[in-house]
């Protein structure tokens, strides 16, 4: 206990620079982001209903979390920064960048925790690749909402034999992020194809199913604007949006932020096929885990038509952990002959 203790406490400060590195970048505008300031605002009453868009506005464990510390953190002051409403959007912005710096180090702590615990890793192992996990991480946005989704999907994964809690978890995720209940859909979909887990896989596919469902039934009963990401559920614009990606995967630009975490992902299941790392008989190590940034960056062809594709294919991160950390064994096998 104690050891868990001061391991979190230390990594917390450890890590606690990114969360005021995102603050300036955020505070100061230096890249564009979504608006989820504005939904903080709107909860602390200085914003109306208007500002509420699809699909952000429901990922309430965001925004409603970083309302919490908007109220309860006293604001840092930054330079050159001047008049009244700046400092109020700069509160909100501080508010989520400490946020999205929590689930980071949440993120960190729970993948330690599923090697450590789940899968009987040392733990300087698990607290190394606990490490790697969080470089990997900054290939999504660590400075928005993604932190909250690896950190909820790792979550996931260290209940993934105890459906008590797993299946709660499922059917609450479309208030984190409406991907979730898709990943683990294909997930368990893909296990459904193999004959040695298909009995146990169709509940669980149900229930992430239906965590899909659940999503749009919040969105027909909710309502809120769709906005500029109509195309994102219009069937009849996807094969528009492919097309519209072609000359952005083909920048130099486009080869770093889409295609590199593609590739790091894929070169990791390459190898981990070649070792046997997906021929193991845990859930943790099934081979639809390799199609997952696969399916993930068509998904991003589909609903991004621009520089965040690689970012979507890298929210198969946290399923990836268990198989380094295996691939890594296999490695220094192979060293050691």
């Amino acid at each position: 206990m104690m050891r868990n203790i001061f391991l979190y406490l230390f990594t917390f400060f450890l890590l606690l620079p990114f969360f005021f590195l995102n603050y300036r970048l955020t505070a100061f505008h230096t890249f564009p982001f979504d608006n989820y300031y504005e939904y903080v605002l709107y909860l602390d009453g200085k914003r109306d209903a208007a500002v509420l868009e699809s699909p952000s506005a429901y990922r309430f464990v965001y925004y409603g979390t970083a309302y919490v510390f908007y109220k309860s953190l006293p604001v840092i002051p930054l330079s050159q920064l001047n008049g009244t409403e700046k400092e109020v959007g700069v509160h909100a912005l501080q508010a989520l960048a400490f946020t999205s710096f929590l689930f980071l180090h949440g993120f960190f702590f729970t993948v330690f925790q599923l090697l450590h615990k789940r899968l009987g890793r040392s733990v300087m192992e698990s607290v190394g690749m606990a490490a790697v996990a969080v470089l990997f991480s900054l290939f999504t946005f660590p400075h928005g909402v993604d932190p909250l989704y690896l950190c909820y999907v790792a979550l996931c994964l260290y209940f993934l034999q105890n459906q008590r809690v797993l299946y709660p978890l499922l059917l609450f995720s479309p208030m984190v992020n409406e991907k979730i209940g898709l990943v683990f859909s294909v997930f368990y979909l893909g296990q459904l194809c193999f004959a040695s887990s298909r009995s146990r896989a169709v509940f669980p596919f149900l229930i992430s199913a239906a965590s899909v469902g659940l999503y749009f039934l919040l969105r027909a009963v909710l309502g809120f604007s769709t906005g500029i990401y109509a195309y994102q559920t219009d069937i009849t614009q996807f094969w528009t949006r492919v097309q519209l990606s072609v000359p952005v995967l083909m920048s130099i630009k486009g080869l770093y932020t889409n295609w590199l975490p593609l590739f790091l992902l894929m070169a990791v299941a390459a190898m981990g096929w070649h070792k046997g790392v997906f021929r193991q008989q845990s859930i943790y190590f099934h081979p639809v885990v390799m199609a997952l940034p696969l399916f993930l960056f068509m998904l991003g062809l589909v609903t991004c038509t621009d520089y965040t594709i690689g970012r979507i294919a890298m929210h198969a991160l946290p399923f990836y952990v268990a198989p380094m950390a295996l691939l890594l064994d296999g490695l220094q096998e192979s060293k050691r002959l």
